[in-house]
């Protein structure tokens, strides 16, 4: 990488790509009022073919649920949080099933059970309790230094340039607002649209008095397949989620002059790309970033470029021949074997269930696929030589950035019309992560959380359990955790459950709700995340106990830690994995994630489980053995 040609070019490779589509009306003077006539749709399908985003909705493959699970269909939904979508990390396994469920419901049976569901907010549908306008005087402060700075290098002298941020952030708040829909209705929108055509007849219900609000749907569609060799049409077989996004998002950009929507744009792009440019430009968003989560050291530049590539193949394909032997997998293999058995026990003596809702859930289960380590791809060295064909790769690195990003909507876009893999890696095997995936039933164990302290064969069986078996055990217990219950070990929203199940499952549910609620966390939104923390903690645990019993395995003690018994230590070790260095700034700034902080999966977990009020002698009254206990398959 040339770092003193990047310094030299600073933003011009930023300014090329702008200008060739008119310039940037907020960096811009006296011409503004020429160049802002350039339509926003223009203007957004230009930045489409670049980086295969929309700042204003979202368009993403998906497999096709109402016809065919086998195959991918297009999906329209509200916008993501970034103007460029990276395709390479595309989560295809969140849309709804909708035509398989009225096979097993009829409509009133499907509404019952919709609204026991989904009659709680959504996790995108919450909004920011804490914007301030000291927060945005702040955006607007960083907004200002990069329009200037930009306008130096174009050479003009941009006018008005504190009202017009001042517009477009609010342009931006309005946007946020139409995002926020209730989950139930939602879901139901969901049934009528079937082709892009009916999509346009929709959206042209409202009231297009203006320019601005008229999109041509089909042809938004078609800039994205460009240089795919696909052709799409009006025919095409579409899903549509959260429909009534698209009304209001018509009235807002019918109020809105077209100057707004196309600086709202060029931001989007500006925004997520600064951090590929010059170190000056670099320094200004991560000072903001670091203010924002009040971070005090800065990365190194090796650890940020690193960090933020996106080309990460070869680096797994390394890492997994010296990391991950088959000797570790066929051990993981081993544990994932022994907790899917435990858990099969716990369907099995579940007192509240009818037996054929445990004979649903073990099917399932037996089912449930496993990936552990790499894709079986990865020992194929010719399909992985030619994994990045055809993407250019030079000295510049801004440049490389922007040919990944249409290499890769190339890539991912081209096998639009071929079948659909449900199996597919959702992430690099270098990631520190393990995943459950309710489409194709599968969890995913990826080679990065296998390697020590995380993970060490030699360790005693408390340390291996209390953090891998946790591991496992919690993944596994996403395929039961509320919500994924009810898709079928094919992925189908199409179970033969009695109705009276769901209800025990919701008020399951709602006992992990209250729980955390109380812990001041996200009750709703994390819901999923809690159950299946203390499901795996659970079975971890059992089955820790059953190996040492079965196989007469001596109670192994830690140097230095003699006096805590194999017990003590595999919560240790299950608590010791959360282990969490944070600043009050991030944590505020995470309190929408679905998982809940490290502190409190802890200490929810363990007050959920017997064993541990056991093996600590925890006092009735004590924080951390709580009654009753949130417990899935238990009776409570």
């Amino acid at each position: 990488m040339d770092e003193d040609k990047i310094e030299q070019k600073g933003l011009e490779p930023l300014v090329d790509i702008i200008g060739k589509i008119g310039g940037w009306p907020l960096a811009m003077g006296s011409n503004v009022s020429k160049n802002h006539e350039i339509p926003w749709q223009n203007v957004a399908q230009y930045y489409a073919k670049l980086t295969g985003g929309f700042s204003l909705f979202n368009v993403f493959l998906h497999f096709d649920v109402p016809n065919n699970s086998s195959v991918q269909t297009l999906v329209i939904d509200r916008p993501k949080n970034a103007l460029i979508y990276k395709w390479a990390l595309i989560n295809k396994y969140k849309l709804l099933n909708n035509k398989a469920t009225s096979h097993a419901y009829n409509d009133d049976e499907l509404h019952k059970i919709i609204s026991l569901l989904y009659d709680d907010d959504d996790e995108e549908d919450s909004t920011d309790d804490n914007h301030s306008d000291n927060h945005d005087n702040e955006i607007a402060d960083y907004m200002k230094k990069i329009v200037f700075e930009y306008a130096e290098v174009t050479g003009e002298k941009p006018n008005n340039v504190s009202s017009n941020i001042l517009q477009l952030l609010k342009f931006e708040e309005s946007l946020k607002e139409i995002k926020n829909l209730r989950s139930v209705a939602a879901y139901l929108e969901l049934q009528n649209i079937r082709t892009i055509s009916e999509f346009q007849e929709y959206y042209n219900l409202e009231n297009l008095e203006n320019t601005t609000s008229r999109i041509n749907w089909l042809e938004m569609i078609q800039v994205l397949f460009d240089d795919t060799g696909i052709e799409i049409h009006g025919s095409q077989n579409i899903t549509v989620r959260k429909r009534s996004y698209f009304h209001k998002l018509a009235r807002l950009l019918n109020r809105t002059p077209n100057r707004i929507i196309v600086d709202h744009i060029h931001w989007s792009f500006v925004h997520d790309v600064l951090k590929y440019l010059d170190k000056k430009t670099r320094q200004w968003i991560t000072d903001k970033d670091n203010a924002a989560y009040g971070i005090k050291k800065e990365l190194a530049r090796w650890e940020h470029c690193i960090k933020k590539m996106p080309i990460v193949e070869g680096i797994s394909y390394e890492f997994v021949k010296v990391h991950f032997t088959d000797t570790k997998k066929e051990n993981i293999v081993g544990i994932v074997e022994e907790i899917r058995n435990e858990i099969d026990f716990e369907i099995s003596s579940a007192s509240w269930m009818d037996e054929k809702s445990k004979s649903y859930a073990r099917n399932k289960l037996k089912a449930l696929k496993i990936k552990i380590g790499y894709p079986e791809w990865y020992k194929q060295e010719e399909m992985f030589s030619n994994y990045y064909y055809g993407l250019k790769v030079g000295p510049d690195y801004f440049t490389n950035f922007m040919n990944y990003l249409k290499f890769i909507k190339w890539k991912t876009l081209k096998e639009f019309r071929e079948p659909l893999n449900k199996e597919k890696w959702p992430d690099s095997p270098i990631t520190i992560n393990a995943m459950y995936v309710f489409p194709g039933n599968v969890m995913f164990y990826l080679a990065g959380i296998s390697l020590s302290p995380l993970y060490n064969p030699s360790a005693p069986l408390a340390l291996r359990y209390g953090f891998s078996g946790f591991i496992i055990g919690h993944e596994i217990s996403h395929a039961f955790a509320y919500k994924n219950f009810f898709y079928n070990e094919h992925g189908y929203l199409q179970t033969p459950l009695p109705f009276e199940v769901f209800r025990k499952i919701r008020k399951k549910n709602q006992c992990f709700i209250n729980q955390y609620q109380n812990y001041k966390v996200n009750g709703i939104l994390t819901a999923g995340e809690n159950m299946a923390d203390g499901g795996g903690l659970i079975a971890a645990f059992k089955v820790y106990r059953k190996k040492i019993s079965d196989e007469k395995i001596k109670d192994t003690r830690l140097p230095g830690l003699e006096d805590v018994n194999g017990n003590e230590l595999f919560f240790i070790s299950f608590a010791a994995a959360f282990c969490q260095s944070a600043t009050p700034e991030f944590l505020e700034k995470n309190k929408e994630d679905t998982h809940s902080t490290s502190q409190v999966r802890i200490n929810g977990a363990v007050s959920n489980s017997v064993e541990f009020s056991e093996t600590f002698n925890c006092p009735k009254t004590s924080p951390l053995n709580r009654d009753p206990k949130c417990v899935f398959w238990s009776e409570n």
